[in-house]
């Protein structure tokens, strides 16, 4: 048997309790690196600048709807695999697109924290490079939407940590509903079931409103009828600065798009489109989401819109779309994330 020093038993203790601290949810892992909406593809120098690279680059290129001009979900950085070092391995998003001769079949697998804390890595492997053009063409909403929830969840951590608790207790107290605002906000209007916070900035504006309407049928949440409900509601609500001017959606060159996203386990509508001034020449994008409250009979509509001329509008939209997906209606709330102050509502002017 041989007989370790003691320095070296008390260093080996030390290590071990390090590894279990590291296995009970503690991390070495440096943090993830790059910007916002980032994401870095790695793949073989002949799959980068073929048709699989260009394929891949159309998906993460791809324009956000409901924006008056066309701006791009993701800014885009690659390296070919061979220089894929550990400098780059902690960036925060990162897609590997690989052949793979023994694959059966193509695939789309991910990983999280794989190389920093933080970082999500996807993973594209087909067995030729026709069927893996082929699949990232097939796959390109899944590839966008996993990237974008990535950074939205990102974006809502960020968002707990400068909060306007006050705002965020009226509207629960109006409303009964929870919605974690951003602290940047101030100006609040409110009227019948309807709830409206705004930064009120000259540029680069951002609305935030809350409505309700008794809920019927589940035809009401048609793109439609919800079409239909915005405009009457900020007809009623949210005037333009010419008397007589109010605001609106626009329907004609680029109608709203629509689509069903899962928020807390629940069926949910997603919107996104335009908004402009009749009788005005204000406008811009606007993003909403819609969920029925089963407790309370009601359909909640959440939005938010900015205004901000000649500028490009993805940083505000997605900053945006962070906050309405924090929405919680009462059957999704918990005892713990109710800790309104009722003394707290009076403080705000």
């Amino acid at each position: 048997m041989i007989k370790l020093p003691g320095r070296y038993i008390y260093w080996g203790i030390c290590l071990v309790l390090l590894l279990q601290s590291c296995g009970n949810g503690s991390s070495l892992l440096p943090s993830a690196i790059g910007s916002p909406y980032e994401v870095l593809v790695v793949a073989d120098g002949d799959l980068l600048k073929g048709e699989v690279g260009q394929a891949v680059r159309d998906v993460l290129d791809s324009p956000i709807p409901g924006l008056p001009q066309n701006e791009p979900y993701f800014s885009i950085s690659q390296t070919p695999t061979n220089k894929f070092d550990d400098l780059l391995k902690p960036v925060r998003n990162i897609l590997i697109v690989e052949i793979d001769q023994n694959a059966r079949s193509p695939r789309l697998s991910y990983s999280e924290d794989l190389w920093a804390d933080g970082q999500v890595v996807l993973r594209v492997k087909a067995s030729e490079k026709d069927l893996l053009k082929d699949f990232v063409i097939k796959n390109k909403w899944r590839l966008i939407h996993f990237l974008n929830k990535a950074e939205r969840e990102r974006q809502i951590a960020q968002l707990k940590k400068k909060t306007d608790k006050l705002a965020s207790d009226r509207l629960y107290e109006q409303m009964n509903i929870l919605l974690t605002l951003p602290d940047d906000l101030g100006k609040i209007k409110q009227g019948d079931n309807f709830f409206w916070i705004s930064n009120g900035a000259y540029k680069r504006r951002t609305d935030y409103v809350v409505y309700a309407v008794p809920y019927n049928s589940i035809s009401q949440l048609d793109p439609q009828n919800l079409i239909a409900l915005r405009d009457s509601v900020m007809k009623i609500n949210i005037p333009g600065g010419p008397e007589g001017s109010y605001m609106t959606t626009h329907k004609k060159v680029m109608p709203p798009v629509s689509h069903i996203v899962n928020l807390n386990n629940a069926y949910c509508v997603e919107m996104r489109g335009l908004w402009e001034m009749e009788g005005d020449i204000m406008g811009g994008p606007y993003i909403s989401l819609t969920q029925v409250d089963e407790l309370n009979q009601r359909l909640i509509t959440v939005e938010a819109f900015v205004y901000a001329p000649e500028m490009s509008k993805a940083d505000l939209v997605h900053k945006m779309e962070a906050v309405l997906y924090t929405l919680k209606v009462p059957q999704k709330m918990s005892l713990e994330e109710i800790t309104v102050e009722t003394d707290s509502i009076k403080q705000i002017n």
